[in-house]
């Protein structure tokens, strides 16, 4: 059968079982085959009147995914591409995989499409399907939706459940109960600074 392959470079065998993964779901291509030996992909591309189409993508998303680290380590991915490798229990809201990061003393920030920061893809992936269990553990609780995200943040950041989570944001002032549903008690990038302290006190 006459084809393209493409020969691609990872760091780690993970790095293109994972990227193999993305392109088989990306991509509905017939006899699309890839081959993984240690750290190379080899991805046979069947001849077709898509072929360079199909092409052009692959080499797109091996950039996007793979590209070279600027000066200060940041790299850049898109979002739907770190929700399409994540195992989602439920859908999330983006800016908290920031909100997260960031508590944890590094890099993050979005732009457009794309999330920016110092983590590797397996470890943005892995906090994505961590983000979405935990919005999964809340659901049964009467929360706003901020309430809710705050919750998510914390109880991430600082390595608990949501019940105990619940209990130390009402001990701490960062959540009220009114009529049976929990609030922040002031807005929402203060309850946050509120929360870096948190996390402080407890490192």
């Amino acid at each position: 059968m006459r084809g393209i392959t493409l020969t691609l470079n990872f760091d780690t065998p993970e790095e293109a079982i994972s990227f193999l993964k993305l392109i088989t779901s990306r991509i509905k291509y017939s006899g699309l085959y890839g081959e993984i030996k240690g750290k190379k992909l080899k991805l046979f591309i069947p001849e077709s009147q898509r072929t360079e189409e199909v092409v052009n993508e692959v080499k797109t998303l091996y950039r996007e995914l793979h590209g070279a680290k600027n000066a200060f380590q940041k790299k850049r991915f898109k979002i739907q591409t770190v929700l399409s490798l994540a195992k989602l229990e439920t859908a999330i809201p983006v800016p908290v995989l920031v909100d997260i990061i960031k508590l944890q003393g590094k890099h993050a920030r979005l732009a457009g499409e794309t999330i920016e920061t110092s983590l590797e893809l397996n470890e943005l992936v892995k906090l994505a399907e961590q983000v979405s269990s935990a919005y999964h553990s809340a659901i049964h609780m009467p929360l706003t939706s901020s309430a809710r995200r705050l919750l998510v943040v914390a109880s991430l950041t600082l390595g608990k459940n949501p019940e105990e989570t619940v209990s130390l944001l009402l001990s701490r002032n960062l959540l009220r109960e009114e009529d049976g549903t929990l609030s922040l008690s002031m807005d929402y990038e203060r309850s946050l600074e509120k929360l870096r302290e948190l996390v402080k006190q407890s490192t």
